[in-house]
């Protein structure tokens, strides 16, 4: 793997740190507003009502565990000094696409690859 050092400003990386810790919180603050199960009455209508959007709050809860992991992961690059450097084969992330994904750590190669 190459070991190519990062080209992005000390000043770009201070930005997308913030904006990792900004979304960092509203994603914490977002999952403790979803319901562990929704009680809205006994009915059939109600136990339906229930049931699904308690499915909706799960899958919300997932992709909300799943973006946390991204931003920690990003989070951690940018205090060990690597941000910005794909964690896959070591290439320079262009800021274009950090700037649109703050907590990318693979360069869109790699990405298409993981998938």
């Amino acid at each position: 793997m190459p070991n190519k050092k990062s080209n992005l400003s000390a000043i770009f990386i201070r930005q997308q740190d913030d904006k990792l810790n900004q979304e960092l919180e509203q994603l914490k603050a977002k999952k403790k507003e979803i319901k562990n199960f929704p009680d809205f009455g006994s009915s059939t209508d109600d136990t339906a009502q229930e049931v699904t959007e308690f499915t909706t709050d799960k899958s919300l809860i997932f992709n909300i565990n799943k973006k946390i992991k991204e931003i920690n992961a990003a989070l951690k690059a940018v205090s060990n000094g690597t941000y910005g450097i794909c964690s896959n084969c070591g290439e320079r992330i262009m800021a274009g696409r950090l700037k649109i994904m703050p907590e990318a750590i693979t360069c869109p190669t790699c990405n298409i690859k993981k998938k």
